[in-house]
């Protein structure tokens, strides 16, 4: 539907073409409201922000659903039992509903994409191996899905060039969407034989590795939000992940080119792993960036989901408790 919408009003052939006279852009939620909302319901910890950002991303529908069940699920696991993998669970086929009539005949493609990256296959040739599919063949239904759906979005490293970018990264918009493909799509056949205990618990083996893309996608929203916030001692130009192909990888980055400092950020959900060893590994992935830029200031931070103790770190620590106080 959303791509019919977009068509009748921006494609030359069509009779309702140049008459659009307004345009609204309608966004999910952002973590700030999500952290309310939860608090409301009694159920708010940085953990639960966290999990159910990753499953509903922000969108009303399923918060709203959420709250009339509130009485029976309490974690973001009761969630997906009673909402998601269940017998008469209201978003069990949500994929198939939204997306079958969008793509048409071609839905089997288009959904053999979509589980491909939310698996985890990102890049082009990933994503073509993963189906069995050559580049060219590949190339205009990802182009269909990223200009025409906006269902995917192409990342590229921070100070790349995206236009020439050989390095881009395929990710679904859409965080339920992406937890459809990635559980229900994938293992549709277990729903079909009714084995829902058997998928939940599929889900809960796996959430822990899914949910580290998840963390560094809440953690770059919130640093937005905060962007130029009197609360908040830095402010950025530009900010976003990097990668290489001599397999560096950096999970936030920002840059002030004004003030001339480039802070350098590593994710963490287990506090624990921030410790000597990431900040001298993050350091020594950060020089060849800083070669580039020889009279900034580098900065280094990392982002955890609970408060861990900052008085013998060696850069700035920030808990989503810390980022979600300083929006106020």
């Amino acid at each position: 539907m959303f791509g019919l919408m977009k068509k009748i009003f921006t494609e030359y052939k069509e009779p309702l073409y140049g008459r659009l006279t307004g345009q609204i852009n309608l966004k999910p939620f952002s973590p700030i409201i999500e952290k309310e909302i939860l608090d409301d319901l009694g159920i708010y910890t940085p953990e639960n922000l966290l999990k159910f950002h990753i499953i509903f991303g922000g969108i009303p529908r399923y918060y709203d659903l959420l709250s009339d069940r509130i009485h029976s699920i309490r974690t973001p696991m009761d969630a997906i039992k009673q909402l998601i993998v269940s017998p008469y669970s209201l978003l069990k086929d949500e994929g198939k509903a939204v997306l079958m009539e969008e793509f048409g005949k071609k839905f089997m493609v288009y959904f053999s994409i979509l589980q491909a990256i939310s698996s985890g296959y990102h890049t082009r040739n990933q994503i073509s191996g993963a189906l069995g599919l050559n580049c060219n063949q590949l190339s205009p239904y990802l182009n269909s899905l990223e200009k025409h759906h906006e269902l995917i979005e192409r990342r590229t490293p921070i100070f790349s060039n995206k236009a020439q970018s050989k390095t881009s990264t395929f990710y679904i918009r859409d965080n339920f969407l992406s937890f459809w493909f990635r559980y229900l799509h994938k293992y549709s056949r277990l729903l079909e034989i009714e084995a829902y205990d058997r998928l939940n618990k599929i889900i809960i083996n796996d959430f822990n590795v899914y949910e580290g893309t998840g963390f560094e996608s809440l953690v770059t929203k919130l640093l937005i939000d905060l962007n130029g916030h009197s609360n908040w001692q830095f402010s950025f130009d530009d900010i976003g992940r990097y990668w290489d192909r001599k397999n560096r990888e950096i999970d936030i980055i920002f840059i002030n080119h004004t003030e001339k400092y480039i802070f350098f950020g590593e994710c963490k959900i287990n506090g624990n792993r921030v410790n000597s060893n990431m900040w001298q590994t993050l350091s020594k992935k950060s020089h060849h960036i800083l070669q580039k830029f020889k009279d900034y200031e580098a900065v280094y931070g990392a982002f955890v989901v609970k408060n861990i103790e900052k008085a013998l770190q060696k850069g700035w620590i920030y808990s989503l408790d810390d980022l979600l106080q300083l929006t106020h």
